[in-house]
């Protein structure tokens, strides 16, 4: 039997895969017309967990094509800086503890590129040149 002394989190996890881009925090305040004026700012460690927690709220009321945005930020989760950068792509999956996943090449690429060229993050092409795949695996068991 294995037994844990100390503090044992269960909180949920920001596990991701997600195919997108990089986009610096001054290009999503402006592409989603964000408030940084906002005395709500001051609730937060720094701009990029404002801008974060709001374009969660943003980006779930955005839906087209199947692709459904998400945005990251590209910190390191636990103790890194805010780098100023933000991944916003599709939410292709998610991972789980203990989970076995097979992950076929993401098909999405033109309507993904369009979509994101849409809300002002470039060209399609520049985007489509721009296209990664991302992943985070954060476990319930850290502590």
């Amino acid at each position: 039997m294995k037994v844990r002394n100390g503090f044992v989190s269960n909180s949920s996890s920001s596990s991701f895969i997600l195919r997108g881009i990089k986009v610096k925090t001054e290009d999503l305040i402006k592409n989603f017309d964000i408030d940084t004026e906002n005395n709500e700012i001051n609730d937060y460690d720094n701009i990029d967990g404002y801008i974060g927690d709001h374009l969660w709220s943003i980006l779930d009321n955005l839906e087209k094509k199947d692709i459904k945005l998400r945005v990251e930020t590209t910190r390191d989760y636990f103790d890194g800086e805010y780098t100023g950068e933000f991944i916003i792509g599709d939410n292709y999956d998610s991972l789980s503890d203990g989970c076995v996943s097979e992950y076929k090449d993401y098909d999405k690429n033109d309507e993904l590129a369009e979509y994101l060229s849409e809300l002002g993050f470039g060209t399609i092409e520049e985007i489509k040149s721009q296209l990664k795949t991302y992943l985070q695996f954060i476990g319930n068991d850290n502590y």
